[in-house]
């Protein structure tokens, strides 16, 4: 027996097609809010002038192999991530999978993925953590 797809299900699915934003109805991509922008921005900042990191606006970057290796999982995690934003930030959209491609300063491919750069604007509204 095959399963099938109850009336309410259908109905349900119906209405999340029908209240897409307006963006998305026209096959817009959303907008990166600008307080994101902001933020990243600093850190991007921050990060070309103590670390030596060449961050394009397109996703990529270059770093010396010795910085790499002195990080930990967790910020090449965080790294791969800014520089995602960053990218995003710079084409005005926010992505579901924005290309990051991270070189050692001898070519070498130190990281190659694919990072969602959707925001929830709720989320910038709220106080940080203390």
């Amino acid at each position: 027996m095959r399963p099938s797809i109850s009336f309410p299900l259908l109905a349900l699915l119906a209405a999340c097609h029908a209240e897409k934003p307006d963006w998305a109805q026209n096959g817009q991509q959303a907008a990166m809010p600008g307080a994101a922008c902001t933020a990243v921005e600093k850190v991007v900042a921050q990060i070309r002038t103590s670390r030596g990191i060449e961050i394009a606006d397109n996703g990529d970057a270059t770093m010396p192999t010795a910085a790499w290796n002195m990080m930990s999982a967790d910020q090449h995690d965080q790294l791969v991530r800014t520089i995602a934003f960053h990218a995003a930030c710079r084409s005005g959209a926010q992505s579901d999978s924005q290309p990051v491609v991270v070189h050692s300063d001898d070519g070498t491919e130190l990281a190659r993925r694919a990072i969602s750069t959707r925001v929830d604007p709720g989320e910038l509204m709220r106080e940080p953590s203390q």
